[in-house]
């Protein structure tokens, strides 16, 4: 209790440098940050503003050094805060999340370890919620893994040539095909090319995405992270992110016609 209010949560995170790689990718999809406290941990989860993306990072209760939460608290904070606190977080940095009952911003401090040295930022809260939003319940015939590196390189690659990516399922391969004007962007992966495994219910099918919606993933992704990749001929993709600690980060991206 401080001045008469209560603290609702107070969350310690380990490392600076990796919560800000945690949250890059989930901020760049996002106007605002929605984000849900309870003593599972904490989740903040969106659309994007033209709806054609949805996120889901997830950050367990293990994965914090501390974590204290009185009530189940669901707040939508300013991008533009959130993202001057993560911007200069280090390794060094403990990461600690505040907020006390009927503030008007939450407390995010960075705790030096090593100099002693806190810097506190205040997150503001925006007075109108965001809509709840739920996962997807769709039939997804491609189930793919492959490496971060592998993904960022794809969508690097076709980013340079189009705006728009094509997946080309073919038995047990995947080409990845992209035009512009001049040029052209023509690969296969495959088991131990690219994939690290690789199945799906329709021998051959195509899909296609916007460039656009693939670039937040890649952004802080590691290049030795695993992504499932999910996606049918026409259908949203479902891509996850399964990191340390429990940790995952889930996007849904709309298909193109």
């Amino acid at each position: 209790m401080n001045n008469g209010r209560y603290l609702l949560f107070k969350l310690t995170y380990p490392d600076g440098s990796s919560f800000k790689k945690l949250t890059t990718g989930v901020l760049a999809t996002l106007d605002a940050v929605p984000i849900s406290v309870t003593q599972e941990g904490l989740e903040i989860k969106g659309l994007s503003p033209d709806k054609l993306t949805m996120v889901i990072l997830n950050i367990p209760s293990y994965s914090f050094e501390e974590i204290e939460v009185d009530s189940e608290t669901q707040l939508t904070l300013e991008k533009d805060d959130f993202q001057i606190a993560i911007k200069r977080l280090t390794r060094r940095d403990k990461v600690i999340l505040s907020y006390e009952d009927g503030a008007r911003e939450v407390k995010l401090s960075a705790f030096n370890t090593k100099t002693g040295v806190e810097r506190v930022f205040n997150i503001r809260i925006r007075e109108e919620q965001v809509e709840s939003v739920g996962e997807l319940d769709v039939e997804l015939e491609a189930d793919i893994q492959m490496s971060g590196d592998t993904l960022s390189t794809v969508v690097k690659d076709v980013a340079t040539i189009s705006d728009e990516l094509e997946f080309r399922v073919v038995k047990d391969k995947i080409g990845v095909y992209a035009s512009g004007e001049d040029k052209e962007y023509d690969s296969e992966l495959s088991f131990g090319k690219g994939l690290i495994s690789m199945s799906s219910s329709l021998e051959v099918f195509n899909s296609k995405y916007h460039v656009d919606l693939l670039k937040p993933v890649i952004k802080g992704l590691s290049s030795d992270a695993v992504v499932n990749m999910r996606f049918g001929p026409g259908k949203p993709m479902r891509l996850q992110i399964n990191m340390e600690g429990g940790v995952s980060i889930i996007y849904w991206l709309a298909p193109r016609a």
